[in-house]
């Protein structure tokens, strides 16, 4: 079941970012991926609970051979609990990094009430980050699915995941401390003079998030250092 239902929030979420022809804006996108997570999610566990029912009802009963030799070292060796990988906190940071991907791969980030679209990124300034950004997402995408599927830490996977966050915090901090990224001369006509007021909140906002990015890092990246020492 845990792995249907994570192959069904992955597939859905990448199809939905493959068509976004069907939203509007971003919080319809997030809404519409979870409604249909949730239904997929129910429609597999009963088709599972039933194939299970099948096999559980025709398949012979399991023959035990009593001579069978047996050792405890056949058994494999159990993994350390700070070598496993926490599925939830890695499911949800996978559905955030997709979500991301349709976020910054977005023409546009803001619609007003009367549906009129305005671009508060520059698109000139942004684009030589939008690459380097899609290519963070895309590789932690793809650890994260490789972990989904091998549930458990290595010495490359957390050092893949040091360079990506030390990647992350580096390409944020040139975003967060260039004025030019963005821009809502769009909504000049409709902001007036609270133009300048949202546009230092948006400022301030960009550097607190600076901060909490770092903070998140930098516990993360701590963490599998010290993995690593105590592995050696």
């Amino acid at each position: 079941v845990k792995i249907a239902l994570i192959g069904i929030a992955i597939g859905l979420t990448v199809a939905n970012i493959l068509d976004l022809s069907g939203f509007n804006n971003g919080v319809q996108l997030y809404l519409g991926i979870l409604a249909q997570i949730w239904q997929a999610s129910l429609t597999a566990i009963g088709i599972i609970t039933l194939i299970f029912a099948v096999v559980q009802h025709y398949n012979p009963d399991e023959v035990i051979e009593k001579d069978e030799p047996w050792s405890l070292k056949i058994l494999e060796k159990a993994v350390a609990p700070q070598q496993k990988v926490k599925l939830f906190d890695l499911i949800v940071e996978t559905f955030f990094l997709c979500l991301g991907l349709v976020f910054i791969n977005q023409s546009s980030a803001f619609v007003s009430n009367s549906d009129r679209i305005f671009v508060i990124f520059n698109k000139a300034v942004f684009e030589p980050y939008l690459l380097w950004i899609n290519l963070i997402l895309i590789a932690s995408l793809a650890l994260n699915v490789y972990l989904l599927i091998r549930r458990i830490w290595q010495p490359t996977t957390r050092i893949l995941t040091v360079l990506l966050d030390l990647a992350g915090i580096a390409i944020f901090t040139i975003f967060a401390f260039d004025p030019n990224i963005w821009s809502l001369q769009s909504l000049a006509g409709y902001l007036g003079s609270e133009l300048a007021v949202i546009e230092k909140g948006i400022q301030v906002s960009i550097y607190i998030g600076l901060a909490a990015v770092v903070i998140v890092s930098a516990f993360d990246i701590f963490g599998h250092v010290r993995a690593l020492i105590k592995r050696k």
